[in-house]
């Protein structure tokens, strides 16, 4: 108990915003206080049990191995977008949040909190969860999703150049982090610096995914990845290179029975040759989109790549 405690302590003192006289007021002075939460004192229990007692925590929480996996589980329902499975790992996790005695994993928690509310488009609660996450002391890796959630923070708010520089800032610290979040970091920057036309610099992420999602055989991802170099070929008017990536798209799409991604490369498709005056191939291209998008609602999502 008492390897964790000091800093639990300090961490749900932040959170519910008591100063540390306050908490130590009628129990101990607050230097000792302080030098608990740094962890140069390991108190005696009946002092932990009435900082506790103050706080309305479990004094004798520990790691409990399955919540522990229930939390990485939620991280990767939110890293692949399952917004159902993800709100019901987060409901589980928030019922037994004082359960978590590691400071490091909470703080993990509370940073993918960000990402979760963006997810679900709770807008109220991801401003909330941004504020307070601005106050937190983060180090490594946690640094690292700070910036990528922030990133996502201000994409979903349509301040693109504000998202691209957060997302490069988090490349500083991908050393801290799994190959799969560098390369979808990578997607994002190139995704992000298509919307800001800045087409360069997302044909060189667009690349530098694409290449990872082949080596693993993530074809959706590929598939994005393409419209994105389409898009990018299109811009520096590299005509038959944006169809080449267009037409790949289509294929993978073809192959994964994706009607998103296959109506999103026919019409981009049938924009590049309405550039170059073919009409007739452009509106074959362009029905081609229309009759891919039949099965499904057009949302502003469903137009997520367009050039």
């Amino acid at each position: 108990m008492r390897v964790h405690i000091g800093e639990k302590i300090k961490y749900f003192r932040t959170k519910s915003k008591i100063t540390q006289s306050k908490l130590a007021e009628g129990i101990i002075s607050e230097s000792y206080l302080s030098k608990i939460e740094t962890g140069k004192i390991a108190p005696p229990r009946e002092i932990v049990l009435l900082l506790c007692q103050k706080l309305k925590i479990n004094p004798d929480a520990t790691e409990i191995d399955h919540l522990q996996t229930l939390c990485h589980t939620w991280f990767e329902h939110l890293f692949y977008g399952m917004k159902e499975k993800a709100t019901d790992s987060y409901n589980k996790i928030i019922q037994n949040i004082d359960n978590i005695a590691n400071t490091s994993l909470i703080t993990l928690v509370e940073l993918h909190k960000l990402r979760y509310f963006i997810l679900i488009q709770n807008r109220k609660e991801a401003n909330k969860q941004y504020e307070y996450l601005q106050q937190l002391n983060l180090e490594g890796k946690e640094i690292y999703y700070w910036f990528k959630f922030s990133g996502y923070y201000y994409f979903d708010q349509l301040f693109y150049n504000k998202s691209l520089n957060l997302f490069q800032e988090a490349t500083i610290y991908i050393r801290d982090v799994t190959k799969r979040e560098t390369y979808d970091l990578f997607y994002m920057i190139a995704l992000n610096a298509s919307k800001l036309r800045k087409s360069y610099l997302s044909l060189e992420n667009a690349t530098n995914a694409l290449t990872y999602y082949q080596n693993n055989y993530n074809l959706k991802r590929c598939a994005e990845c393409h419209i994105l170099l389409g898009i990018a070929y299109q811009r520096i008017n590299e005509l038959n290179k944006s169809i080449d990536s267009y037409q790949l798209a289509a294929k993978i799409a073809n192959d994964i029975d994706d009607d998103n991604i296959m109506a999103i490369s026919k019409q981009n498709i049938g924009k590049v040759y309405s550039i170059r005056g073919a009409t007739e191939d452009a509106i074959y291209y362009y029905l081609d989109s229309f009759k891919a998008r039949r099965n499904f609602p057009i949302t502003k999502k469903s137009f997520q790549y367009l050039a």
